[in-house]
């Protein structure tokens, strides 16, 4: 119900919101769990909301060198959309570290040409130049953290925004409730999830 929904997404929020303020604190053995639990739970997460929270684990598993649970949350992130910039690079990079360097160049001259942002498109073309010299591929620790909170400010934004919605829709159902009487109660609320769903 509304409720739920309701509560659900608070919830969500503050769950996201801690995840993000250990992960700023590089304690990303508690971030890990923190995502863990928003994409296990049953958040009702839209695609574009599960990319970004993948995407937030896996850089704290590259922060712990885990890389191949790593690669396993860019894969799921990518298959949800194959143009995800922070995946695509975060993959690359764990390949890197897993000594796979041709494949990495080869993700990332495959992919370089469905990223939408110019900075991104930026940061790839600088990997790829990197590693085909032989150097070691780097993206500065803060550089990673500003592309997670914009990311992350984008999400906190859509949460609110259906917080708002949420809100504005409980409002209307107890008004109904409130100024109807009981014998036109079901056909208010009849022509009201008539509305609503179409």
């Amino acid at each position: 119900g509304i409720e739920l929904d309701f509560e659900l997404v608070w919830l969500m929020e503050d769950l996201l919101s801690q995840a993000n303020d250990v992960f700023l604190a590089h304690q990303y053995s508690n971030a890990i769990k923190k995502y863990s639990q928003i994409l296990n739970d049953d958040y009702k997460l839209s695609d574009s909301q599960r990319i970004v929270i993948l995407c937030n684990r896996a850089e704290a598993q590259f922060r712990m060198e885990l890389f191949r649970k790593c690669l396993h949350d860019c894969d799921t992130a990518l298959h949800l959309d194959p143009s995800t910039a922070r995946a695509i690079i975060l993959k690359g990079r764990a390949l890197c570290h897993l000594s796979k360097q041709a494949e990495a160049v080869s993700l990332w001259n495959t992919h370089i040409k469905t990223i939408q942002d110019v900075h991104f498109v930026e940061i790839v073309a600088r990997l790829i130049q990197d590693t085909q010299n032989e150097s070691s591929p780097s993206l500065s620790t803060l550089e990673s953290v500003s592309v997670l909170q914009a990311e992350n400010k984008k999400l906190i934004q859509e949460i609110q925004n259906l917080k708002a919605e949420l809100t504005v829709v409980t409002y209307q159902l107890n008004s109904m409730q409130h100024h109807t009487s009981t014998p036109a109660t079901s056909s208010s609320s009849s022509s009201f999830s008539s509305s609503s769903s179409s």
